[in-house]
């Protein structure tokens, strides 16, 4: 069974040398949206095509221009490294020159040639998804399609992998495609797509929907409980309150002159023990898209 049977009225464009990041729920489409764009899954309606230059690309086109680097491991865990890279490498109609050629290429990137002699399964899990990249990389793609690649890493190994990728991503040309759970991996990316239900409910710049969905947040503390109705009173119909304890609050405020008058006026009203100021960020940007759509009852 696939996560969803459908994905609707969906068009996301991106151009090469983007970086395009996917985050959504379990169950969202995901694993059906990968299939099709790997080829693996034909529409049950509507089309689908890769373009270049304004023209569709054919099967074997797609085939030679796409990398993909799967959840799980794709290669023999009985071969060495180097016995599957150039077996793969083969399957594209690589001769050996034009592998070994490419492998030196992608060592300077992943630091592989000190495994390239060992099993396969015997490598570390980090290891293990640097090959697979080596692997997705081998046929020189312009497209590189990464499902959930850090899943399991420990963070150094996270942050050398992503060192990495950036530096492919900048220097290969390459248009990235990435899925992933980890929020603070799509930070820094040209465009994200966040679908759910298998509709794509935002696509666009980190940047807006941080701000479409989410706002710099000021916490205070105040010194006594007894000036929590007028605090109410005064702020409540510009600045809603959520109360953490009975003398902490916080509210949200998107510019710093805001904050200034927040304070200000608290400060009018009681003594002021303690603040904090929180930044938008997209996880909490996220959360908070979910919360509206399970207000709304799903899509």
């Amino acid at each position: 069974m696939w996560d969803a049977a459908i994905i609707e009225a969906s068009l996301v464009k991106f151009s090469r040398r983007e970086v395009l990041r996917s985050n959504w729920p379990n169950g969202a489409g995901k694993s059906t949206l990968i299939n099709i764009l790997t080829g693996n899954l034909a529409p049950t309606s509507g089309d689908f095509t890769w373009r270049a230059k304004d023209q569709s690309l054919s099967s074997k086109a797609i085939r030679q221009n796409l990398g993909v680097v799967f959840q799980d491991n794709r290669l023999d865990p009985l071969l060495t490294v180097q016995e599957n890279l150039e077996t793969r490498g083969k399957m594209y109609g690589l001769k050996s020159p034009e592998i070994e050629q490419r492998l030196q290429e992608i060592d300077q990137y992943l630091d592989l040639k000190a495994t390239f002699d060992q099993r396969f399964g015997s490598l570390s899990g980090g290891q293990k998804r640097k090959c697979e990249i080596a692997r997705a990389l081998i046929n020189h793609p312009q497209f590189l399609i990464l499902d959930e690649p850090t899943t399991g890493l420990d963070p150094q190994t996270r942050l050398t992998m992503w060192q990495a990728i950036s530096r492919l991503h900048q220097e290969q040309s390459l248009t990235l495609i990435l899925v992933s759970h980890y929020l603070e991996e799509m930070t820094d990316c040209d465009e994200i797509v966040v679908l759910l239900q298998g509709q794509i409910d935002y696509t666009g710049s980190v940047q807006k929907f941080i701000q479409h969905y989410s706002q710099n947040e000021l916490e205070i503390e105040v010194a006594t409980t007894k000036a929590r109705p007028l605090l109410k009173e005064q702020l409540a119909p510009v600045y809603p309150i959520t109360w953490v304890t009975p003398t902490r609050f916080k509210v949200e405020a998107a510019m710093p002159t805001q904050m200034i008058a927040v304070l200000n006026l608290v400060e009018s009203i009681t003594e002021i023990i303690d603040f904090q100021v929180s930044h938008a960020t997209l996880e909490r940007s996220y959360l908070n898209l979910l919360h509206v759509r399970q207000e709304q009852g799903g899509r």
